[in-house]
């Protein structure tokens, strides 16, 4: 018996064939021993696996054998993300040694990322910015296709405002922010480049001639210099400006490429209190597909010029009043402010026939907006409400009923949708408050629905997974009968509830096997526009 174990347990360091006595599952972990398959792959497809991982731990692989010893210095990504340093001296040994030992005279992606404000409190700015510079030159000199710099940290927008001296703005000073050096606007081999904490300042013309895709972070970045940028990037597709400070116009109307915009929050003056009147950011392009306007906006209003041929637009914005949540005023810049001070007016063709609405409250200053939409939507054939899993607090709403006639009996709009083409209508992620004032608002807006849309076929209800939590609310079975209660104007209109996700519970007899379409998004072959609406009180 010992002597069968020890030849058994001598099998794995021997050849599966001198080890007839070892059991069928040992000998396939010899096999497996011996032939290393990730090593016997090629060399290129090793490198296209590392390129997933972070360049720290793909140089991790170096210990595994020979073999692995410069496999990861042709990895044709180098990202090096460094967070926890507490000493500049310590990130150059680390991106300078990096930098020694590659390889790879390609680079198709090169990205640096770590705190550049917690580094330039131990060093000058200009040490910094030095060696930077040279990091930023390798990558130009290897073809680097992409570029990404991510210099940010939380307290970005706070150093923004400490910059400025009575009020002046940072752009001059540039403290605390990486200027992007002068040779990287020659670069014209770049497809995309994205910065954080990256002030764009060229001093001559701007030759990125490949650049496809351009996002830039909480940095300076002035009209004239934004001009400048578009005009020398002929083939730009996408533009993307998050928390940026000083642009007050975004007019991308000669670039014949740029079909999508996004500005996700700007950083305001007025918010910080050196100037007593909003500012105002003004879009054009009307060569735009898609704008997306999101993020905190602060004091900031915007304006619409000229957007004439959109197909999609996203709009999700949060509105600051000095660094307090004032809903009062966030009510008149919200879904209303498509009524009051014509954010929406540009957007509105009236070719669309899908409309969604992304609504996280129903509140009354949200229903101007909404009868607008409908109001400038003649074609439209169907409405998507979602209300995104909202809860409703019942204790913390006004729990009364307005005086007199609701929103909806006041209307003496013309609502063209309703009366020839609407056909269907969903409610999303649903929660019907029984006494609150949204449960009422929601129910005020679902009757005006049924009781105008001449040529309804379907009205879908699909609740909320979580509305079993809310004690006060209306479960599916109730809220099917208040529904069917409702005057309808299409003798044709069926009402569906859906109780769950997958479910659905035909509210009416005359049902017959209706599915809910869950996806949000059309098809391009239907050649509709679509739009998307989210309003947020948070």
């Amino acid at each position: 018996m010992e002597e069968g174990m020890e030849e058994g347990s001598n099998c794995p360091n021997n050849s599966a064939e001198d080890a007839p006595y070892c059991p069928t599952w040992l000998k396939g972990r010899a096999e497996s021993l011996e032939h290393d398959r990730i090593s016997a792959l090629p060399d290129s497809v090793i490198h296209y696996i590392l390129s997933f991982l972070p360049t720290m731990d793909s140089i991790k692989t170096s210990v595994l054998s020979k073999t692995w010893v410069k496999l990861w210095s042709f990895v044709p990504n180098l990202s090096v993300h460094v967070l926890d340093l507490d000493h500049p001296d310590k990130l150059f040994r680390i991106i300078h040694g990096t930098l020694i030992f590659y390889s790879s005279t390609k680079i198709k992606k090169f990205l640096l990322h770590f705190d550049y404000h917690r580094l330039v409190e131990e060093i000058p700015k200009s040490n910094m910015d030095s060696h930077i510079d040279l990091w930023v030159r390798f990558a130009t000199e290897r073809n680097a296709e992409e570029l990404c710099l991510e210099f940010g940290s939380e307290n970005d927008l706070i150093v923004i405002a400490n910059d400025s001296e009575n009020g002046d703005m940072a752009k001059e000073k540039g403290h605390d922010r990486y200027t992007m050096p002068q040779f990287l606007y020659d670069y014209s081999s770049m497809t995309k480049l994205s910065s954080t904490g990256c002030d764009y300042m060229p001093k001559g013309q701007v030759s990125w001639r490949h650049l496809k895709v351009l996002t830039t972070g909480k940095a300076v970045l002035t009209n004239d210099n934004l001009q400048r940028i578009l005009s020398g990037s002929p083939m730009l597709e996408g533009l993307k400006l998050c928390d940026c400070w000083d642009i007050t116009s975004v007019d991308v109307s000669l670039s014949g490429s740029l079909k999508k915009l996004v500005i996700d929050g700007v950083c305001d003056p007025s918010a910080f209190g050196w100037i007593e009147e909003y500012t105002m950011v003004e879009i054009s392009g009307p060569n735009l597909k898609s704008l997306e306007i999101l993020g905190s906006w602060q004091e900031t209003k915007c304006r619409l010029l000229n957007v004439s041929s959109l197909m999609d637009a996203h709009v999700n914005f949060v509105s600051y009043s000095k660094g307090i949540f004032e809903f009062d005023e966030f009510a008149e810049t919200a879904l209303s402010m498509a009524d009051y001070r014509g954010l929406l007016s540009p957007l509105i063709n009236g070719d669309w026939k899908c409309l969604t609405l992304y609504i996280r409250n129903v509140k009354e200053f949200v229903l101007p907006g909404v009868a607008f939409l409908l109001q400038n939507s003649p074609k439209l054939e169907k409405v998507v409400v979602d209300t995104e899993n909202v809860i409703y607090d019942i204790h913390n709403h006004i729990s009364i009923h307005p005086t007199g006639d609701d929103f909806w009996t006041l209307q003496e709009r013309s609502f063209g949708c309703l009366l020839q083409h609407l056909k269907t209508i969903e409610f999303v992620d649903l929660v019907w408050g029984k006494y609150d004032y949204d449960g009422y608002l929601l129910g005020a807006f679902m009757q005006f629905l049924l009781r105008n849309a001449r040529v309804l076929e379907k009205m879908a209800v699909h609740y909320s997974p979580w509305a079993f939590l809310v004690d006060d609310a209306y479960d599916s079975d109730e809220a099917a009968r208040i529904l069917l209660s409702f005057p309808r104007a299409s003798p044709h209109a069926v009402i569906l509830v859906s109780a769950s996700p997958m479910i659905l519970s035909p509210a009416s007899t005359s049902c017959r096997g209706f599915a809910i379409q869950m996806s949000l998004e059309l098809k391009p072959q239907e050649y509709c526009h679509h739009i998307a609406l989210l309003l947020s009180t948070v």
